[in-house]
C-alpha cells in the first residue's frame, strides 16, 4: 500500500515536468545550472540488482543528487523497487533521480534542461527532466531504460487500401499510441474506421511484435448490391452465332452490364468464339461480361452478390461471379449447354378469362415491368371491338383483357393487382358490351376509366381509332361480321378499318382525315365487297391480300407484313375467344399471328419452315390448339417440350 501511495505522489510529480513558471528570473551566469550529469549509473540488466550506491555528480559543479528521495521504480508493476531486489526480464525500469544546487548556485530557469549520462549511450535509456517545487532550486529526472527489454516492430497493414505506413519500433510494455491512418480506402465507398486494435490516439501496450490493420466502413450514402437479375440477350441455340449484345439489368439504376466487354468462349476445346461461329450440341459454352455498379452502390465482397440469369423464355440459370475494382465491379462467369434449337410456350387459362390475364401477364414480364401502365377492356362474346383495339393496344403498349359480368370480378381483382397506381383503363365498346357496373367498379377503385363506344361497332371502331392518334400511314380495311382476316392483322400494330357492304359517311370522313399512303384489304371479295374496295380507293391506293380461306389469307398476311419474324403466334381460326387478346403480344414480338387448327396446319408450317422459325408462341389451352397441332407447325415430335405461362 506503501508503495502505491508512493507512486501516486510520484506521478503527481510527473504532471509537474513541464511546468515552468514564465516569469522565473535568472540569476548570474556564473551561478547557473545549464546541464546534469550523472555518473556510476549501470545498464539495467537481468538478475542485476537495483542500487543508489555509486550512483554520483561531479565534484564542485554546483549542485548533488539527493539520495533520501531518489529511488529505482518497477513501471511495468507499478510499484517502487527495494535497494538490492534484482531486476527481471522484461520489465520497464526507471531511475527517479532528484537534484538540489549548492550554496550559491541555482538551475537555469529554462523549461527543457539537458542531462546525460556520460558512461551510458543515449539510444539506450530515455531521460525526462522535470522540476518539483522551484524549479530553480529543485530538479528531477526520470530515465527509463530500454536495456532490460525486448525490441518489437510494429508494422502496419491497409486491409485492401493503398499506400504504405512505415513500421515503428517499441520495447517490451511501452505504451504506444495509434496513429491517424494513412492509407487509400480501397474504393470509393469505404471510409476509415478504427485500427483492429483501437481507434487513432488510444494508447496500447506492447508485448510483442505487432501487427496494426485498418478496418473500413461504408461510406454515408453508399448501399451494397445483394443480388444481381440479369435479362439474357438471345440465348443460344444449337446452329446460331453467339450474341453479345441485349443484356440487361433488372435494377438499371444499381448496375448495368457493360456489353461491349463481353465474351463467349467453347469451354469444350478451350476457344473463344468468334462472330462467325455457331453453337454445337456436343459443346459446353460460357459467357463472361463485366458488370457496374451505378454511383453510390457497390458489389459486398463477402458474400458475393448472387446472380440470377433470365431468358426471355422464362428459363432461370444462375452464374459465378467474381468482385473486381475495389467492390465497383462484378465478373460474371454463365456456364451451359446450347438450348435446343426450338422453343415452344402456350399462354392459357381455365377459360378464355384465364387465357387473356396469362396473355397479359405474358406481355408484362417481356416488357420487364411489375405492373401495367395501361389496360384495355374488351367484351368477350364480340370479337370487333376487341380486334379493332389492337392498335390502341400497340398505341398505347397495353395488353387486352376480355370480360363480361360474370368473370367481371377476377378481371378487376387483375386489374387491381397488375394495374400501376398512376395507370389508366380503356373500356371498349357501349354499355351492353361492357356494363356499367364494371365501369362503376373500377371507378370505385379510383383508376382512370375511358370508355371509346359508338351506336354500333363500326362507331366504336372510328373511336377507337380517333384515341389511338396516327402512328401510321397505312391502314387495314377489314370485314366487321367476321373475326379471321381481323384476328391475322391484329399483331401488325397497324389500325384496322372495320367495315361492312359500303362505307358509312363517318368512315368516309374519317378515311378523307387519316389520308392513307397505302390502304390493304383483308380477304377476298367475300369479306370486303368491291363496293368498299371502290369506295376506300378514292382515298389511296389499294392492295387486297387474300388467299383460298382464312388460314391462307394469315399466311399472306404474315408475309406482306413481317420480314424477318423471329418466332410465331398461333390462335384457332375457328374460335376467337381466346385469340383475340393475342394480336399485341405479336406486335411486342414482332412476330405475326397465323391461323390454324387441329388438322389444318399445312399453311402454319409452309410458313415456319420457309422462314426458318424454331420458336412459337400458342394462344389458349389445348381444348383450342393440341400440344400435337402445336408440335406439328414445327414439325417436332411428341418429346418436344412445351412451355407453359412465362
Amino acid at each position: 500500500m506503501k508503495y502505491r501511495k508512493l507512486f501516486i505522489v510520484m506521478m503527481s510529480v510527473l504532471t509537474m515536468l513541464t511546468a515552468m513558471p514564465a516569469t522565473v528570473k535568472h540569476v548570474e551566469a556564473e551561478t547557473e545550472i545549464n546541464r546534469i550529469y550523472l555518473y556510476g549509473v549501470r545498464e539495467v540488466k537481468d538478475g542485476q540488482k537495483a542500487t543508489l550506491s555509486g550512483i554520483r555528480v561531479a565534484s564542485n559543479i554546483g549542485y548533488h543528487l539527493d539520495e533520501g528521495k531518489s529511488y529505482w521504480y518497477n513501471e511495468s508493476d507499478f510499484v517502487k523497487v527495494e535497494e538490492g531486489e534484482e531486476f527481471v526480464h522484461n520489465k520497464m525500469y526507471r531511475l527517479h533521480a532528484f537534484f538540489v544546487p549548492d550554496t550559491g548556485y541555482k538551475f537555469a530557469a529554462v523549461e527543457e534542461m539537458q542531462f546525460q549520462l556520460p558512461e551510458i549511450s543515449s539510444r539506450k535509456y530515455e531521460a525526462l527532466v522535470g522540476s518539483y517545487g522551484n524549479p530553480q532550486e529543485n530538479r528531477m529526472v526520470i530515465i527509463t531504460f530500454n536495456t532490460n527489454r525486448d525490441k518489437y516492430t510494429i508494422s502496419f497493414d491497409a486491409n485492401g487500401g493503398m499506400g504504405e505506413m512505415e513500421s515503428v519500433t517499441a520495447y517490451h510494455d511501452d505504451y504506444y499510441e495509434l496513429p491517424q491512418c494513412g492509407f487509400i480506402a480501397p474504393g470509393a465507398h469505404l471510409v476509415f474506421d478504427k485500427w483492429n486494435l483501437g481507434n487513432p490516439k488510444e494508447k496500447i501496450r506492447v508485448k510483442s511484435d505487432m501487427f496494426i490493420q485498418a478496418r473500413w466502413k461504408v461510406a454515408d450514402g453508399y448501399s451494397r448490391i445483394k443480388k444481381v437479375e440479369l435479362i439474357a440477350g438471345i440465348l443460344p441455340a444449337v446452329g446460331e452465332k453467339p450474341v453479345i449484345f441485349g443484356w440487361e439489368s433488372t435494377e438499371p439504376e444499381k448496375y448495368q452490364v457493360i456489353q461491349d466487354l463481353a465474351r463467349w468462349m467453347n469451354v469444350t476445346d478451350h476457344l473463344y468464339m468468334d462472330k462467325e461461329d455457331v453453337f454445337m450440341a456436343s459443346k459446353v459454352y460460357q459467357i463472361d461480361m463485366i458488370i457496374d455498379a451505378r454511383d453510390k452502390y457497390f458489389f459486398e465482397t463477402s458474400p458475393v452478390a448472387s446472380v440470377t440469369i433470365r431468358g426471355l423464355d422464362g428459363s432461370v440459370y444462375k452464374a459465378e461471379a467474381e468482385v473486381r475494382n475495389y467492390n465497383s465491379s462484378l465478373f460474371v462467369s454463365f456456364i451451359f449447354n446450347p438450348l435446343p434449337g426450338y422453343d415452344l410456350l402456350r399462354l392459357y387459362g381455365s377459360n378464355r378469362f384465364g387465357t387473356s390475364m396469362a396473355i397479359a401477364d405474358h406481355y408484362r414480364k417481356r416488357q420487364r415491368i411489375s405492373q401495367h401502365n395501361c389496360i384495355i377492356l374488351a367484351c368477350s362474346d364480340n370479337f370487333a371491338d376487341a380486334l379493332a383495339g389492337s392498335y390502341l393496344a400497340a398505341a398505347k403498349n397495353a395488353p387486352i383483357l376480355i370480360v363480361n359480368d360474370s368473370k367481371a370480378a377476377d378481371i378487376e381483382e387483375y386489374i387491381k393487382a397488375k394495374l400501376a397506381p398512376t395507370g389508366e383503363v380503356y373500356i371498349l365498346g357501349g354499355e351492353k358490351a361492357v356494363s356499367a357496373k364494371i365501369e362503376k367498379d373500377l371507378k370505385d377503385m379510383d383508376i382512370n376509366v375511358t370508355r371509346l363506344a359508338g351506336s354500333n361497332r363500326y362507331g366504336t371502331n372510328l373511336e377507337i381509332l380517333k384515341e389511338a392518334g396516327s402512328l401510321t400511314n397505312r391502314i387495314l380495311v377489314a370485314t366487321g361480321t367476321n373475326f379471321a382476316d381481323s384476328l391475322s392483322a391484329s399483331a401488325t400494330g397497324l389500325p384496322i378499318l372495320l367495315v361492312g357492304t359500303a362505307l358509312n359517311e363517318d368512315q368516309k370522313d374519317y378515311l378523307n382525315s387519316f389520308s392513307p399512303s397505302q390502304i390493304y384489304i383483308l380477304g377476298g371479295t367475300g369479306a370486303v365487297s368491291e363496293t368498299v374496295e371502290s369506295e376506300v380507293s378514292a382515298f389511296g391506293p389499294v392492295k387486297r391480300i387474300s388467299g383460298e380461306n382464312r388460314y391462307q389469307t394469315s399466311l399472306k398476311i404474315a408475309d406482306e407484313f413481317f420480314y424477318k419474324p423471329g418466332m410465331v403466334i398461333l390462335a384457332n381460326g375457328d374460335k376467337f375467344p381466346d385469340g383475340l387478346c393475342a394480336g399485341p403480344v405479336g406486335y411486342l414480338h414482332e412476330a405475326p399471328l397465323i391461323l390454324i387448327k387441329d388438322g389444318l396446319t399445312d399453311y402454319a408450317i409452309q410458313y415456319a419452315e420457309g422462314k426458318g422459325l424454331k420458336r412459337g408462341i400458342a394462344a389458349g389451352g389445348t381444348a383450342v390448339i393440341s400440344d400435337r397441332s402445336f408440335r406439328d407447325v414445327f414439325k417436332l415430335d411428341s418429346t418436344a417440350t412445351i412451355r407453359e405461362n412465362n
